[in-house]
């Protein structure tokens, strides 16, 4: 540690560079390891010779054995959609290209590439699996078995959900993809995944180009460019036109370091000579540098054009697979990054030069690099140092790279010692900020935290506000946000508001909201997920997004729901209802069907409980009686009985016996009411329901069934009950129980009971109770009182009581008048 003090402290007498240069000699001396020097590989000149092919067709798979000797395949495959290559460190082979004519053969064409080293297996038919195996056999021999296996027609590319992505057409290996846990974890405060914490801000677009290349059902990579006829021989120009060719190419490699100064006179110099020798010997040179010139300026279609001119006309010139490159440049601009890498592929097999040959490594090993394929990134850039072994002067980025990949397979020290390179060779780094963040990462993790913690001061103190410095800060704060969670939340929420990556901003999003859960602001939580993640139309989110949404949900709806807010638990459920009906858990899902219960809206109560049932999730005889009682509210009486008879148990007895008496009472069934009332009377000695109230319905029930005397106690009962109930409710109670009285013969109380109903009547129901009012009076030997009743009933100039009233009158005088 004294070293990185020594050098961290001399930082005011030196320059950033050497500053820089001193602290990682500093970390390396920390690590026990020297600065490494930028070496040559050691390259394998041992030779293979291959002797003969055969083949043999069983089914639909087709068996093609190499008989070799020498060195075994250095690389197989992978293979694309056309075709699969076999790599050598030196091939030779005696042999002429094999073309299969068979019908059922899955192969199509052997192509040997003597000059590259390779050969090449051409399909049939796209998507084509391959296995391979080596046999050995004496002094040397083996055999190389290919086993082609034609994919059906009908195959689509796997889901998501399968467990396992796969990239249609691409070649690629497949990457497995994590299944989102049954049972949602207790959310805690976890470390960012370094992988996450250092995602390119280039990476997800050609992530997402890759997905949607995986989601097609038919994609496959650029084919080879197929000329209509043979080229024909060059015919040399006269001197005019060789001279002219000489003045483009001289033009060209005066300004090649920096070709956007002088690309438009280049372009004409070359299209001047091209016009005056199109057939020279020097035109598909000429042709790809005019397409260099042209994607220089911009003009990419036209570039294309004209390198896709060169592999058409000219597939064997050593220039074509550089235009295969540059084809490849121009689909990684189109975010054809699937199309891209066939045409990498294709470079690869027309490379003859060793320059060539490392540079479609490159390439190919960049975009593996990129997509997460980490193995065979690390395989295409080895291979790349393995031709050119001083590649890095050319693309110091080489170094870099397969750092990065060592860095994903987990081999730290080999990481750290590539980084270190390229730090050291590559003085001024676009991105010298966020390879120093990954040394410090190393740092981290191999438990050296002073090291680290050093890196993280150099990187703050000279490039603040970089993408380096603020993953330096996100590992820094992290150590703050279980003791000085304040803190932590506005350090998160300043980085927020600073230029992120979009990976970077998102993962910030997240980890600030998962704070503020454990400081009790769901609400807060769920703006900053909502900002970052919003939710799709199926209502789905990425997997640890769709958790922590999830939770905030469930917290905010149980804390409305435990402050008796209903309306905020419906509007909550309203805005997030496919996320809430994804739930697997039933708690949160019960408290909304509920909120809308307490609300009266008992459709949508049902709609919800519906949903559990369907689904399994819920099917108690609690629940389910629930369902029945609020389906009596919505007056869906069919509906109620299908629940109850959902309903097992003894212990539901008593309430489903209740709610049957009101289906049976509402389907004028009044004797198997009765029986249903009586039962659940007789066991719980109390009704429970009051909203229907089952005492007025069992009162109605006995007074339909002609059981007066058992319904005078219990429409008293039921009067008890409705102190506070409606006065409709109150009105109809009073009017049953005076009948019952009546017919009880007790007329004086029958008429009290009328004479409360009239009470609370409204003015067009009161005329006919004043009437039956009277006759209770006269029934009760109370004429005085009948007659009021009438004469009140008259005064009321109503067209039809006013006459009846007078008659009856008239009847009592003229009684009267007799008795007299």
């Amino acid at each position: 540690m004294f070293a990185v003090n020594h050098y961290i402290n001399g930082c005011i007498r030196m320059s950033k560079l050497k500053t820089l240069l001193g602290l990682l000699f500093a970390c390396c001396i920390i690590a026990g390891i020297a600065l490494p020097r930028c070496g040559a590989a050691e390259k394998d000149k041992s030779e293979t010779r291959i002797k003969s092919i055969r083949c043999s067709v069983k089914g639909n798979r087709t068996c093609l054995i190499f008989d070799a000797e020498g060195a075994k395949p250095k690389q197989i495959g992978p293979p694309s959609a056309d075709g699969i290559s076999v790599f050598f460190s030196q091939m030779t082979a005696k042999l002429p290209d094999k073309v299969f004519k068979g019908g059922k053969m899955a192969a199509k064409e052997v192509k040997f590439r003597r000059e590259s080293s390779f050969f090449e297996v051409l399909f049939s038919q796209k998507n084509t699996s391959v296995s391979s195996s080596v046999q050995p056999g004496k002094n040397g021999e083996y055999k190389l078995i290919l086993e082609l296996t034609p994919s059906a027609k009908t195959a689509e590319p796997q889901s998501a959900q399968t467990g396992k992505a796969k990239a249609p057409d691409s070649g690629l290996p497949e990457a497995s993809v994590e299944k989102t846990p049954a049972k949602m974890p207790q959310i805690e405060l976890k470390k960012v995944e370094t992988s996450e914490l250092f995602g390119s801000r280039t990476s997800a677009p050609i992530k997402n180009g890759l997905a949607i290349a995986q989601s097609a059902k038919d994609i496959s990579g650029p084919p080879p460019v197929e000329s209509t006829s043979k080229p024909g021989a060059f015919v040399e120009p006269d001197a005019n036109t060789l001279s002219l060719y000489a003045n483009a190419n001289a033009m060209f490699e005066d300004c090649s370091r920096n070709l956007v100064l002088c690309a438009p006179e280049i372009f004409e110099a070359y299209t001047v000579a091209l016009k005056a020798g199109p057939g020279c010997s020097l035109a598909p040179l000429a042709i790809y540098r005019s397409a260099l010139a042209e994607m220089v300026m911009g003009k990419f279609a036209k570039a294309d054009k004209l390198f896709r001119q060169v592999v058409s006309e000219w597939p064997d010139h050593p220039v074509a697979c550089r235009c295969w490159l540059g084809i490849g440049e121009i689909l990684n601009k189109k975010q054809a990054y699937v199309e891209a890498m066939e045409a990498f592929r294709w470079a690869l097999r027309e490379a003859a030069e060793k320059d060539d040959k490392a540079a479609a490594y490159y390439e190919l090993g960049r975009e593996y690099l990129t997509l997460g394929v980490n193995k065979e990134a690390l395989e295409m850039l080895e291979y790349c140092i393995g031709q050119v072994p001083d590649y890095y002067t050319k693309k110091p980025d080489v170094q870099r790279y397969i750092g990065e990949a060592q860095f994903a397979l987990g081999n730290l020290d080999k990481a750290r010692e590539r980084l270190l390179r390229f730090l050291n060779y590559q003085e001024s780094a676009p991105d010298q900020d966020v390879v120093l963040a990954k040394v410090a990462e190393i740092f981290l993790i191999q438990g050296d935290l002073g090291a680290a913690g050093k890196l993280y001061s150099f990187i703050g103190k000279y490039y603040k506000d970089s993408e380096g410095d603020l993953i330096c800060n996100v590992r820094q704060t992290e150590l703050m946000e279980k003791d000085k969670p304040d803190q932590a939340i506005a350090i998160y929420n300043d980085l927020l508001g600073k230029d992120l990556s979009p990976s970077l901003h998102k993962i910030l999003s997240m980890k600030l909201a998962a704070i503020e859960i454990r400081q009790g602001n769901p609400a807060r939580s769920l703006e900053l997920m909502d900002g970052a993640f919003p939710v799709k139309k199926d209502g789905s989110s990425p997997g640890e997004a769709s958790q922590l949404r999830e939770k905030i949900l469930r917290l905010l709806a149980g804390q409305y729901f435990s402050k008796k807010d209903f309306m905020k638990v419906a509007q909550l459920y309203e805005n997030y209802r496919r996320v809430f009906d994804s739930f697997q858990s039933s708690g949160a899902l019960e408290q909304v069907a509920e909120s809308y219960s307490s609300l009266k809206l008992y459709s949508n109560a049902l709609e919800i409980f519906d949903k559990l049932i369907a689904k399994g999730q819920r099917k108690e005889g609690d629940l389910l009686l629930r369902c029945a009682l609020y389906a009596l509210r919505i007056n869906d009486s069919g509906r109620s009985f299908q629940y109850c008879k959902l309903v097992q148990g003894d212990a539901f007895d008593l309430k489903k016996s209740e709610i049957l008496g009101h289906i049976f009472y509402r389907d004028q069934k009044y004797a198997e009411a009765v029986k249903s009332f009586a039962k659940a009377l007789l066991k719980g000695k109390e009704f429970e329901m009051e909203d229907p109230d089952s005492y007025e319905a069992y009162g109605n029930c006995l007074y339909k069934a002609k059981k007066f005397d058992e319904a005078v106690p219990v429409l008293q009962k039921a009067m008890e009950r409705e102190q506070t109930a409606d006065a409709v409710t109150r009105r109809s109670t009073m009017l049953t129980l005076s009948k019952c009285l009546a017919e009880q013969k007790q007329f004086s109380k029958a008429a009290e009971m009328m004479d409360e109903a009239i009470q609370v009547s409204g003015e067009d129901g009161k005329n006919g109770l004043m009437y039956e009012l009277s006759k209770l009076y006269m029934a009760a030997g109370q004429t005085d009182k009948a007659m009021q009743s009438l004469i009140q009933l008259k005064a009321s100039e109503d067209p039809f009581w006013g006459p009846v009233a007078q008659q009856q009158i008239n009847t009592i005088d003229l009684s009267q008048v007799k008795q007299d």
